[in-house]
């Protein structure tokens, strides 16, 4: 019996533009500075603003209405109702250096 197993992903496909929540909440199991990092961010809604491709996994970065970015991970994040869907797509090479995304190609 091979069967194979299809799963749609789509419901969650998250493009530039989009509007997200950070689910993601701090562990015990982190280390000190992805702990304060989530902390900060848990729970606050802003906008995909980029794909950052060329970071292994593939991060996003997103610009809250403070005006600060923050950088995550598919799972850290959700879309949530909102957002542009028309918005101008973007994949670049983020300015900001991030211990989450320095070294992980």
């Amino acid at each position: 019996m091979n069967e194979q197993l299809s799963f749609d992903f789509e419901w969650n496909r998250m493009e530039v533009g989009d509007r997200v929540e950070v689910v993601a909440h701090p562990e015990d199991s982190q280390d000190v500075e992805t702990q304060s990092y989530l902390n900060t961010y848990a729970g606050r809604k802003g906008k995909l603003i980029a794909i950052l491709k060329e970071s292994n996994p593939v991060a996003f970065e997103v610009e809250f209405e403070s005006g600060r970015n923050g950088i995550f991970y598919e799972n850290e994040i959700k879309k949530i109702e909102g957002g542009n869907p028309n918005e101008k797509k973007t994949n670049r090479k983020s300015k900001k250096t991030s211990s989450r995304t320095k070294g992980k190609k």
